[in-house]
């Protein structure tokens, strides 16, 4: 390094381009330290007169989530198998080598159910249906990405059975899928792969026709705003499937699925949904639309220009019509295989 720009190196005299480079200057209280953030200048801070903390701190490891993305472009983009090695410590090694596993297992599973979508739509059976097949052709795929099954029941002691256990599985995983959280970049809806319909749900609903002038707006339009509620709604895990009950129920570790490895830990257990809750239920498992204070829902739609004399009536009707399309539909939320108080 030299202080004076010129067209060769001082120390080697070659002449080549010189690259300036360019110093962040420390006060003298805090030498060696950043006094403000060079991008947006927000100061350094020393909490409650503790150590001080710099504004930018430095990054003690790359993001498994970076390290996974690059190594999977890598090994998918090559013509001969690679193997790669991503370590800054043991600890670091075993981490990364199963969040890769188990993830890459999850990505792939994205990537297959993507393709079974089609342009016309499908179902959630279809989508399970022909993933399904699709593994029940490639046994070593189907090894690969389901290996929960696989130990369960390998399918040369029973190919009937497996085959089961196999569709339960799936069906779970897009379950999984369709109801990733609002704040989740990861998946097929954040990336902008799904997007989910409504059976019933159209601009020809009474309920539609009758609110639509009332709002000034276009039918079309309410029954989007209507999606996008019950889409809120899905991704917080409101969600029935008579099949596996998955968001209906309290798993704990003694439950099967949770001991197979189907099922993950959802944090709080399984909530419902109410027009108004009772007095013996509790908000942790109920959530309700018409309250004594404003509630999300009642927030939402007074956002579309519901006037606020007609927001509780408009609540009532959208249930009432919501229930009527069989996309509301009673349950009963259970844990140790009995109903959850409170609920």
């Amino acid at each position: 390094m030299q202080a004076v720009h010129t067209d060769a190196c001082s120390a080697c005299n070659v002449q080549n381009t010189l690259v300036a480079v360019q110093a962040v200057r420390s006060k003298e209280e805090y030498p060696g330290l950043l006094h403000s953030c060079v991008a947006c200048q927000a100061p350094g801070k020393r909490p409650r007169g503790g150590r001080y903390r710099e504004p930018a701190r430095p990054v003690r490891a790359v993001g498994v989530s970076d390290v996974h993305v690059l190594a999977q472009s890598m090994v998918h983009l090559s013509e001969r198998p690679r193997l790669l090695v991503f370590a800054d410590n043991r600890q670091d090694a075993a981490f990364q080598a199963g969040w890769m596993r188990d993830h890459a297992r999850r990505f792939r599973l994205r990537a297959l159910m993507s393709q079974q979508i089609t342009a016309s739509g499908v179902s959630v059976g279809d989508v399970v249906y022909a993933l399904d097949d699709l593994l029940d052709k490639d046994r070593e795929l189907s090894r690969a990405l389901l290996p929960e099954v696989w130990q369960v029941v390998p399918f040369a002691e029973s190919g009937t059975k497996h085959r089961e256990e196999r569709l339960y599985f799936l069906r779970i995983q897009v379950l999984r899928e369709i109801a990733t959280g609002v704040k989740q970049r990861l998946g097929l809806e954040p990336w902008g792969r799904l997007k989910l319909g409504y059976g019933g749900l159209d601009a020809s609903l009474p309920f539609v026709k009758q609110w639509a002038p009332v709002l000034n707006v276009t039918p079309e339009a309410l029954t989007e705003g209507i999606a996008a509620l019950l889409d809120h709604l899905r991704r917080v895990r409101v969600l029935h499937d008579s099949s596996t009950k998955l968001f209906e129920v309290m798993w704990n570790s003694g439950d099967k699925e949770v001991q197979y490895g189907y099922v993950p830990s959802f944090g709080g257990g399984p909530k419902g949904m109410k027009l108004s809750r009772a007095s013996s239920d509790l908000p942790a498992r109920v959530t309700q639309w018409v309250g004594s204070r404003p509630t999300q829902v009642w927030n939402a739609v007074a956002s579309w220009g519901v006037p606020e004399q007609d927001l509780e009536a408009f609540l009532e009707e959208l249930w009432l019509a919501l229930v009527d399309s069989k996309l509301l539909v009673p349950v009963t939320l259970t844990g140790w295989g009995k109903p959850l108080k409170g609920s």
